[in-house]
């Protein structure tokens, strides 16, 4: 059914279209009217106004405009009359009871939806009920108090108990609908394989309601109350539930997003209940999933800033570097907060309290700064070959950045931060992130890493005189510290150092079998046929020195790195750990000067 036409033209006289939009997107005043990033495609400059005077709005890089009604069609993917509806709620106007019909009595797509929603209400209200008065629900409540969750917590969020029996909720719903084929279409219940009718998806699982930001009832989610798989099950998809363009926990925060301006972004129900209850209030759950596309132009609407706080395990952090992706091409800044080894939200939350985690969002760092953390794990601070594989690792990273100054700058910043200090290297980075381009030339870090004069004539030394003495000054120099570590001809000296210490001779098809990359066999045989004079003991100890400074000296570069990071950080004890190590590393330079 249609309402009168003159109820919805009194209605959008009453009715600001700026309060109703802005349910939906960020908008920021711009002379007499409003503008922000447009919900209905993608984009990095907003180009979405809203007229207040006029009350309408048109974004002029999709082309759709239109009047409140329209937007709230097109936002929430409702009919006319649905949009009616839902805009006299929000703006607290009574609808009138008279009502006129249309020629096929009201759109049956909307109407559909509409029983949809009342099944999932229906099915809401039955699970809460089987949590507060059954034995069964009992056990449930028992299960939600080891979880450290209050009954305002369950009252507020709507969490319930689906009983054990199979098809306790699906005759409630056949009662109270009859025979509907949207029972079926709700994802509520399963049909039977001989056909001879259904049995409910849900059983003996604590169940939590997902709303769409407007606070209806679209879908569930299951958490199995003891032993069983999976261990979470969640609603099919269905006309009125789209898992993609989904957020849990949106409803009650999206105004705490807006007000605070970033919103914060776990996993699971679990960790937006126990962070809300706790006060936080402004936290969203992924459920689990990877973001979306959709998912991030909905949170967009509210806020472009955010904190990810995936769990700490090795799925959860893959999962928060696949969402960074996202989240950069839709130009968000970006955070990344990282608990405690074994610690999701909620149990940090419960172990150490809503101030220390206060404390730890507080110090979470921005994206880049916990890449650059993630790709220090990666490499040995002395070595190319790591070195490259960790650059190639950020570049994708960097490569999203539709700002090509930041993308230069935060290529700036890496090169630093990983102590590359080679300018042909950092050329290179430079243009890489320039052109967008997702890895850096196999042999760049090679080419910013030259063979050195004194390279060549320790090991032509070795090799080309088999002189024990020079050999076991070698073993001696490479003993304590590896200095050839970041050389080009590292792998080279590991070779040589293998065969040493297992005694046997330095035969060049012995080392070449140890050498697994074309261009350290070249390197190896370049090295033989250099014409190099033979080398008294002093002069050989003299080029090992050589190398010794090059490697202090690449250390220091590091350190530096490492130091202004942590000032930058305030983070005192690292920071004096460092300032003793560089202490150290000036007087071991020192120490070579004399």
């Amino acid at each position: 059914m249609r309402f009168k036409a003159d109820f919805a033209d009194s209605l959008k006289m009453n009715v600001d279209i700026v309060r109703i939009v802005s349910d939906y997107v960020k908008l920021k005043k711009t002379g007499a009217n409003y503008k922000g990033l447009c919900p209905f495609h993608n984009e990095k400059t907003p180009s979405f106004h809203v007229h207040a005077t006029r009350q309408i709005f048109h974004c002029f890089g999709c082309g759709v405009g239109g009047d409140v009604f329209k937007f709230v069609m097109l936002a929430d993917r409702v009919t006319f009359p649905e949009a009616i509806k839902l805009v006299a709620g929000k703006a607290g106007v009574p609808i009138p009871e008279e009502r006129v019909k249309t020629t096929q009595e009201d759109d049956a797509a909307g109407r559909y939806r509409q029983e949809l929603y009342r099944l999932n209400e229906f099915a809401m209200t039955f699970f809460c009920e089987g949590l507060q008065s059954s034995a069964e629900g009992k056990e449930a409540q028992e299960y939600l108090i080891t979880r450290g969750i209050t009954p305002a917590a369950i009252q507020k969020f709507k969490i319930g108990y689906a009983p054990q029996p199979g098809a306790a909720l699906y005759q409630k719903l056949q009662s109270a609908f009859g025979q509907s084929d949207a029972i079926e279409a709700s994802g509520l219940v399963i049909k039977r394989d001989d056909g001879t009718g259904f049995f409910d998806r849900f059983r003996r699982r604590v169940m939590f309601p997902i709303f769409r930001e407007n606070g209806t009832v679209i879908a569930f989610g299951g958490r199995i109350l003891g032993e069983g798989q999976p261990k979470y099950l969640n609603s099919p998809e269905s006309p009125v539930y789209s898992k993609s363009r989904t957020l849990y926990g949106l409803n009650f925060a999206k105004d705490s997003i807006k007000k605070q301006d970033y919103s914060i972004l776990v996993e699971g129900y679990l960790d937006a209940i126990s962070l809300s209850q706790a006060g936080v209030q402004n936290v969203v759950a992924s459920c689990g999933t990877s973001l979306t596309e959709s998912q991030c132009r909905l949170l967009a609407r509210y806020s472009q800033n955010i904190v990810v706080n995936f769990d700490p395990d090795s799925a959860g952090m893959s999962a928060a570097e696949r969402s960074l992706n996202l989240l950069l091409e839709d130009g968000f800044q970006i955070k990344v907060l990282t608990l405690p080894k074994g610690n999701d939200p909620d149990l940090f939350v419960r172990n150490f309290g809503i101030e220390e985690y206060r404390r730890q969002l507080g110090r979470a760092p921005y994206y880049l700064d916990y890449l650059i953390e993630k790709a220090r794990e990666k490499i040995h601070p002395d070595s190319s070959r790591s070195k490259a594989e960790a650059l190639n690792w950020l570049l994708p990273y960097l490569s999203r950045v539709n700002n090509p100054i930041e993308r230069s700058e935060m290529a700036h910043q890496v090169a630093e931060k990983l102590g590359i200090d080679d300018p042909l290297v950092r050329s290179e980075l430079k243009r890489a992130a320039r052109e967008r381009q997702s890895e850096i030339q196999k042999n760049v870090i090679d080419r910013g890493s030259r063979i050195k004069l004194a390279e060549i004539q320790v090991l032509h030394s070795v090799l080309g005189q088999e002189n024990e003495n020079l050999a076991r000054e070698l073993l001696s120099f490479c003993g304590p510290a590896s200095y050839y570590l970041g050389l080009a001809s590292e792998r080279l000296f590991e070779a040589v150092l293998e065969i040493l210490k297992q005694g046997e001779p330095l035969e060049a098809d012995r080392i070449i079998s140890r050498l697994a990359q074309d261009t350290d066999r070249n390197l190896f045989m370049q090295i033989l046929y250099e014409e190099v004079e033979p080398l008294t003991l002093e002069q050989f100890q003299g080029c090992l020195e050589a190398l010794k400074r090059n490697f202090l000296e690449r250390q220091k570069v590091a350190l530096q790195s490492q130091i202004k990071d942590a000032e930058s950080r305030r983070d005192t004890a690292q920071l004096q750990e460092l300032l003793r190590s560089q202490q150290k590393l000036a007087r071991q330079l020192a120490n070579l000067s004399h």
